[in-house]
């Protein structure tokens, strides 16, 4: 996706991709929040009766002065890296983050979001005559979510483990 000339439209892509700088978290980050605005992305977690709550596993990127990620990113690191030292950090709590972290990027990513519509309903609208054709052309709008004047049709994401509901972007209508 780095590579993708799409995003260079974006203001501060060009930049960032001649700047030199590692490819890091921390420039996965400058690159892909302004985009899909990830540190604002919210997602209900719950399984069977158990009832997880609602977490923002990148609400981390916000702090992007202190290049903190989040706590899941800095426990995956720590146990990758020292797994007998580290073990305590490898709890149900930061695997749920992390897990909600990858559904997120991938019920946000273009090019899977027709395949989760169409093939595996993994994300739906609830609203009669919002067919999926109609969802795939909801999504091809706007990178974050559902156009303004959609606002009112509630479209979300769900598997046996999370749920999102997409956001509105205001910036975009159909």
């Amino acid at each position: 996706m780095l590579e993708d000339v799409r995003y260079d439209s974006f203001p501060h892509v060009l930049s960032l991709k001649n700047s030199g700088r590692a490819q890091d978290i921390n420039y996965f980050r400058d690159f892909f929040d302004s985009i899909f605005q990830l540190s604002n992305v919210e997602v209900n977690t719950s399984y069977g009766l158990t009832a997880y709550g609602a977490c923002r596993p990148f609400m981390g990127f916000l702090d992007s002065k202190n290049n903190k990620i989040s706590r899941w990113w800095d426990a995956y690191n720590h146990v990758k890296h020292g797994w007998y030292v580290n073990i305590k950090e490898a709890t149900l709590k930061n695997t749920i983050e992390a897990l909600a972290g990858l559904f997120v990027l991938n019920i946000l990513h273009k090019e899977s979001q027709e395949y989760l519509i169409k093939y595996h309903d993994v994300i739906t609208g609830e609203f009669y005559g919002l067919m999926p054709r109609g969802i795939v052309k909801l999504f091809s709008v706007s990178m974050i979510g559902k156009p303004r004047s959609y606002r009112n049709i509630m479209v979300m994401a769900k598997t046996p483990l999370f749920m999102h509901v997409f956001r509105v972007d205001n910036n975009v209508t159909i």
